[in-house]
Formats: structure tokens, sequence, C-alpha cells
């Protein structure tokens, strides 16, 4: 699923729908990301935040994997926004050329002022929606897609949830785009930061624009 750093949530509530409609009974989810490749080293706006990585989780039904039980997912995009973060060129609308190569159109290019606003506003959104009908003392954990340090604390003191309720993990890999949240969760996992019974949120918004979220009750 091409959803740029929504991918891997947007997959995992597809994925999540599918077991639960009997339509696949295991189904592998995978994100995976080498922004090295398209990272232009000359731009210190946006150089310095990616990295590249994998993740991935299987979902099978509830009684054979005992935890993890998906509870509601979203996904979203608006459109008209293609240059706040975006690749100019290597697509249909401009085909690679020596043109667009010595121009440096296939290198990320980002509105980091745009892209602040937009992720810290669909960030609380995309929480609270997730949470309406729970108790917010159910909440364990959030696992957000590592976008920016400042944008995830920004985000975690508009909510009221404290940041010890956040796994963050930018500080070591970067923003990894559609990679960084089941990387995160796999690393959730190891530090035994899941609690049994308490709720998990992900979210995730990137390039497109797009946005998602998946909350599952550990």
């Amino acid at each position: 699923m091409s959803a740029a750093c929504s991918g891997w949530v947007i997959g995992a509530q597809t994925a999540a729908n599918l077991v639960r409609a009997g339509a696949a009974r295991n189904v592998l989810v995978i994100g995976v990301e080498k922004l090295s490749a398209v990272t232009d080293y000359s731009d210190r706006g946006t150089c310095v935040l990616f990295g590249d990585g994998a993740g991935a989780a299987v979902f099978s039904p509830l009684e054979t994997a005992k935890r993890g039980e998906f509870l509601s997912g979203s996904c979203g995009m608006r459109g008209g926004n293609e240059e706040a973060l975006y690749l100019p060129a290597g697509g249909s609308r401009s085909p690679a050329s020596h043109d667009t190569v010595e121009k440096r159109m296939h290198y990320i290019r980002m509105e980091g002022r745009q892209i602040y606003r937009f992720a810290v506003k669909t960030f609380v959104e995309l929480v609270e929606k997730a949470l309406a009908g729970h108790d917010r003392d159910e909440l364990g954990l959030v696992v957000p897609h590592q976008v920016n340090l400042r944008i995830i604390e920004s985000a975690a003191e508009q909510m009221g949830v404290p940041m010890d309720k956040i796994l963050v993990n930018i500080d070591r890999f970067g923003n990894t785009s559609a990679a960084s949240v089941p990387m995160a969760l796999y690393e959730a996992r190891e530090t035994k930061r899941l609690v049994d019974g308490k709720l998990v949120c992900c979210v995730a918004f990137g390039a497109g624009l797009t946005w998602g979220h998946l909350l599952f009750r550990w």
C-alpha cells in the first residue's frame, strides 16, 4: 500500500479486517523504507531526519494470537498538499531525465512548517478519536510514527498524555517512514512496555497528505 509514512498503519487495519471477516487467517504486514536513496545530504532541513528501517507483524484470529485484540482503525487523505512532502520527479508526471537529475529532483523535499502544523493537529485528533468511548486510564501506550520529537512532545502536551506513555525512538533510528510504527511496536514488546489489558494506540501521518490510526488491547 503506497501511503508513505501511514502505509503500515493502513495496511495493518486492512489485515485485521480481512482476518475479522474470515477472508484470511494469517496476514503478514511489512513496513519497509530505504529513505537514504532519496535523501539530499546537502539539505540540512531533511537529511538529519530520515533513516532506513523495516518492521513487520502477523495478524491472526484472537484465539490464535491470544493478545492484541483489534478494536478500531481509520485512514484518510487530503489532496492538494503534494508539495508539503514529496519527490518532484521520477513518476509519470515528471519522468526521470538528464534534466531532472541535474536539478536534483529525485530527492525528498519538505515544507517543514506546514508538516509540523499538520502532524501535531492530526496526531491529537487521531488519539482523541481512538480513545472516544474508553476510559483514559485504560491507555497503556501511544506508538506514533516517529516523525519529529518536537511534534510528538507538542501533541502529548495538547492531549495531556505524559511522555512515559508515548514510545519514542526517533533519537536512535530517525524517521523511518512506514517502518517506524512496527519497529516501535517491536521495541515496546521487547522492553515490556505493552501492559496486559491496556490499550495501545498507533498513529501515523505523512506525505499525501495521509493519516490513520490503529487501536488494540494488549
